[in-house]
């Protein structure tokens, strides 16, 4: 609610997987989004691949891909109903699955506007990315250990939130590159200071004159983190 009171600006938009049908509100014909998405007029189509899973073959996809805005009603919550709440639906089906199996679908809400197809497929790459927001707020909870954070006043709690979203930010992707590259020189990854610094303290002796490999330097990082 208070996102939705600030300035186009300084809001941050919304985007979500549809967990049921929700209903809309459009006076007294009771409508659901699951009902109205079903019949809109298709965008385009689009076709991708599925992976391997331990109860599917890969296969290719093509989806009818459809879009409206709506407002659905507010969710019942302890003390009434929370306000109406105006946004966008995307909605993808696969029209003609293999014989045997369920069609593949899916209905996303988001604040953004979708009026085109490209723009729905916009949002689609949007979704596909919630895994890099998931893992950003783990590190965050489980590195970070900001629920045991006691502190007096709300200042010091923003100040200690800042430093931990900056590590929460830059551990993800040295992981990777980690990963990724374990031969390469750490320099991909850290500056000189820090190489030279996170060398020091982990070996309690002088960095050598050529950067350590990534791979080492990343165990190295890792301990200070818990692991």
């Amino acid at each position: 609610m208070d996102a939705r009171g600030r300035a186009p600006h300084e809001r941050a938009e919304l985007l979500s997987r549809a967990k049921c049908n929700r209903r809309l509100v459009q006076g007294a014909r009771a409508a659901y989004l699951g009902d109205e998405m079903a019949a809109a007029r298709p965008l385009g189509n689009l076709t991708l691949k599925l992976s391997r899973q331990a109860n599917r073959l890969p296969r290719r996809v093509t989806l009818t891909v459809t879009a409206r805005p709506g407002t659905v009603q507010g969710a019942r919550r302890p003390g009434g109903r929370l306000p109406p709440v105006q946004g966008w639906a995307v909605y993808a089906i696969e029209r003609k699955p293999p014989k045997g199996e369920a069609p593949l679908e899916w209905l996303l809400l988001t604040s953004v506007p979708v009026e085109s197809f490209a723009a729905a497929c916009l949002v689609r790459q949007w979704y596909r990315a919630r895994g890099e927001g998931e893992l950003f707020f783990r590190v965050l909870k489980q590195g970070g250990q900001i629920a045991r954070l006691r502190l007096a006043t709300a200042q010091r709690l923003r100040n200690a939130l800042a430093r931990s979203l900056l590590s929460a930010w830059r551990i993800p992707p040295i992981t990777m590159r980690g990963r990724a590259y374990p031969d390469a020189s750490c320099k991909v990854v850290f500056e000189l200071y820090e190489g030279q610094t996170l060398y020091t303290m982990h070996y309690h002796s002088r960095p050598p004159a050529q950067p350590p490999l990534l791979r080492e330097m990343v165990r190295a990082l890792a301990p200070l983190g818990g692991f």
